[in-house]
């Protein structure tokens, strides 16, 4: 006779808690910090970006939209009291405009490790140090899968939310990283858009469009440039030249010197 097997209700509470089931979206004991965006947080294991636990966000190359996806959530921690530490950033980071979306210099801190090979070492640093900061870390092309899982290791000691960034051709590979997502943008509209493809529960299908994801003070900007190309005649044949079909993504890329239009 085969044993009965246990209901959930008979499990011991720590394993209870600790259960989940494949159909279902998981939970997530440690703090979560709310992405801004409600439908994004019904996506997210516990309701929002999750501490003690990384967080891979995969762009195409020289895309950098973290920023907009992220500055809510950012905005949060830095109120709590937490640092932001920038670890490899591919940019200098724009203090005007990160100021401008809630986060002021003084609230974060930039290391930018003069070798590939020190950008893990520099992260694992980070969260072995157990202060209140958040983590955004931009790591190289070609990181090791045991990399990932000893950053993993660390993270389950940090309290804040940790975000790596890689490129998109990497989502294929392993990785040790509870939560992966891609990030980017709408070609006509620019907005943020969004695709978890692993997460504890169901895969999500389809991008999920984000708008609005604008800093407040450039929404404006970009909803007059949008309604400007909507409402500009169509050029005839025998006016159209090859550099047309990218003068959308231009319009929006001028209202802003790059590291602006990043957030």
């Amino acid at each position: 006779m085969s044993a009965r097997p246990f209901t959930e209700a008979e499990l011991p509470p720590h394993v209870a808690m600790a259960l989940w089931r494949g159909h279902a979206l998981g939970r997530h004991d440690a703090p979560v910090w709310s992405s801004g965006h409600a439908d994004l947080d019904a996506l997210l294991p516990g309701g929002g970006w999750p501490g003690q636990s990384l967080t891979e966000i995969l762009q195409a190359p020289a895309m950098h939209a973290e920023w907009r996806l992220l500055s809510p959530a950012l905005r949060i921690c830095v109120a709590q009291g937490q640092v932001i530490m920038l670890i490899n950033p591919p940019y200098e980071p724009h203090a005007v405009g990160l100021r401008q979306a809630g986060l002021a210099e003084q609230q974060w801190v930039c290391i930018s490790p003069q070798a590939e090979s020190d950008v893990v070492w520099s992260t694992e640093q980070v969260l072995k140090a157990g202060a209140a900061t958040a983590v955004l870390a931009w790591l190289p092309p070609h990181v090791q899968p045991a990399a990932l899982r000893r950053l993993q290791s660390c993270a389950a000691r940090h309290a804040g939310p940790i975000f790596l960034f890689r490129p998109e051709a990497t989502q294929a590979q392993p990785s040790a990283a509870p939560l992966r997502l891609t990030l980017s943008l709408d070609a006509q509209s620019q907005d943020v858009q969004v695709c978890v493809f692993k997460r504890r529960g169901p895969a999500q299908l389809g991008a999920m469009t984000l708008p609005k994801a604008w800093p407040s003070h450039v929404h404006p900007l970009v909803s007059k440039a949008l309604q400007r190309q909507v409402s500009a005649p169509v050029p005839t044949p025998s006016t159209r030249h090859d550099h047309v079909a990218l003068d959308r993504p231009a319009a929006i890329r001028q209202l802003a010197r790059p590291g602006v239009v990043q957030l």
